[in-house]
């Protein structure tokens, strides 16, 4: 009897901690201007479905901050990052499925003295590791955010996104 009731445990307890969501870091995105680090994390637990995108921002090294996106708003777009009422950073995807991942755009303010805005664009997929973030068949696992200073006004938008910055 103590024999099958520790058996019984064994494969519940294998189960239970199968059935736990595995994170993905897809990508961490800094700022050359500020201490402050976002990272987009997806959470499946099965590593075939994506349950959900979080946000996680980081100041100084210590989280702050972890928002679920809701992925139904990628067609419209997921504000990132918004900064004295412009939204600064954006996410998009038209095509985003739970199984498949898709196109993601990221949208920057480039001025917000003239409304200008660039636009970056990466896959998400899976990979041999879970799910992963691609440029140009390159494997992104993060990106430097260079803002657009202007001497009188200071910082007014986004230069570049720099992907795989070396430091």
């Amino acid at each position: 009897m103590k024999a099958s009731l520790k058996i019984l445990t064994i494969i519940s307890l294998f189960y239970s901690i199968s059935s736990f969501a595995k994170d993905f870091s897809i990508v961490e995105i800094s700022r050359d201007d500020a201490d402050l680090v976002y990272k987009l994390v997806i959470d499946s637990s099965d590593e075939i479905r994506i349950d959900q995108v979080r946000k996680e921002t980081y100041q100084k090294g210590l989280l702050v901050n972890n928002e679920i996106l809701d992925q139904s708003q990628l067609a419209k777009g997921i504000v990132l990052e918004e900064q004295k009422g412009f939204k600064a950073l954006i996410l998009r995807s038209a095509n985003f499925d739970n199984y498949q991942g898709g196109e993601v755009e990221v949208d920057t303010l480039f001025s917000g003295i003239t409304g200008e805005r660039k636009s970056a664009y990466f896959d998400l997929t899976k990979h041999i590791k879970g799910w992963a973030l691609f440029t140009n068949g390159i494997l992104v696992k993060k990106l430097e955010i260079k803002v657009n200073k202007s001497p009188l006004l200071g910082v007014i938008g986004i230069k570049e996104l720099v992907i795989n910055p070396m430091k």
